[in-house]
């Protein structure tokens, strides 16, 4: 049985620059990562560690021993000021990699996208982007 629980913040470091803490533990079998209140990523442990597929999941898993360092771009979320469409549109990396005029932009900042059960089966990404990608590379374009 493992579950991992990661929670993420921005902490600062003794120079005042800032430094993302991850905390994991185990304990079961599925893993819920959050992001402002909400479940961005679910899988098993495996998926979630070594193939996450939300940007934000992504990030925290880079910043693990032996990890990249993903930075993050944008200021650290308000939890009182929650904005329009994906709630990690303003801090993401795939987003901010589109290229000018790319339609699915506006829909990771306007669209809400589908709040993820804490019991789902397989695994689950709340993003539009990776919806958009594997229903582009899926053999009859469906998910």
């Amino acid at each position: 049985m493992l579950d991992v629980l990661i929670t993420g913040g921005e902490v600062h470091d003794g120079a005042g620059s800032p430094a993302v803490q991850a905390d994991v533990g185990i304990a079961g079998d599925r893993v819920a990562v959050m992001y402002l209140g909400r479940i961005v990523e679910v899988g098993t442990p495996g998926q979630i560690l070594l193939r996450p597929r939300h940007p934000y999941t992504q990030a925290l898993i880079s910043v693990l021993p032996g990890g990249q360092g993903t930075a993050l771009g944008g200021e650290p979320p308000d939890p009182t000021a929650i904005p329009p469409g994906c709630r990690f549109h303003p801090r993401c990396p795939r987003l901010a990699a589109l290229p000018a005029g790319d339609t699915r932009a506006d829909l990771c900042r306007a669209a809400p996208v589908e709040v993820l059960p804490a019991r789902a089966s397989g695994s689950l990404a709340a993003c539009h982007l990776v919806a958009s990608a594997e229903h582009h590379h899926s053999p009859q374009g469906a998910r």
